[in-house]
């Protein structure tokens, strides 16, 4: 069957989703392993919380808009990608940007495991945000969903695998270099690599198929 998918307002983690007059909420988060690779959405069925409370329903609906995102996370992330930068360079000049490998990959990956802890915390933020529009537990669900057009199936494919082509290459002219705005590259495009989940899904129309 057909349904409607809008983002919840000011809360990208979560979808609303409108299918014969019903609501539910769908986590973009789940499953887990979603974070690294985004198209188990459309592999695995998903988990969605159907909404039957009416004025939680006014809630929802009231603060949703189809076409909203919530900006603040990438304002944080270039934010926190150039103060990182910052901090960083007078390291690099200390070394003369002569590093070996070992201390190159000791800067990657602790770049990008601060991208993950920051991934992390959007997760419990949004969550949060949602437990104070919902008080109680709600009933689970499971629904395969499917892009209903090749363009939705192509575009987050084609960006993630952008991501990680640039992620190699800044890793390695890093490795060669030691140049601060090549490490600022890596750290923005890996934030922009674990957020591919958040969009595989995307807002519009959708097809539904519920298991029992």
């Amino acid at each position: 069957m057909n349904g409607d998918l809008h983002y919840l307002y000011k809360n990208i983690r979560y979808k609303l989703i409108h299918v014969n007059g019903e609501l539910f909420i769908l986590d973009s988060e789940r499953p887990r392993g979603s974070i690294i690779f985004p198209f188990i959405h459309w592999i695995l069925p998903q988990k969605a919380f159907k909404v039957t409370d009416k004025k939680v329903i006014e809630k929802l609906t009231d603060s949703h808009d189809q076409n909203s995102n919530d900006k603040y996370p990438y304002l944080l992330i270039a934010g926190i990608s150039i103060l990182l930068a910052n901090l960083i360079r007078p390291v690099i000049s200390y070394f003369g940007n002569q590093f070996s490998l070992l201390i190159s990959l000791l800067f990657l990956v602790s770049s990008f495991l601060m991208v993950l802890f920051f991934r992390l915390y959007l997760n419990k933020r949004n969550e949060k945000k949602l437990d104070n529009l919902i008080k109680g537990e709600l009933k689970e669900h499971t629904m395969w969903i499917r892009p209903q057009s090749f363009k939705r199936l192509v575009v987050p494919i084609v960006f993630y695998l952008m991501c990680l082509i640039f992620i190699l290459l800044s890793s390695l002219g890093f490795v060669y270099s030691g140049n601060t705005i090549v490490l600022l590259c890596f750290i923005v495009f890996a934030f922009f690599l674990l957020i591919v989940n958040w969009y595989t899904v995307e807002t519009g129309n959708i097809t539904v198929k519920f298991i029992q």
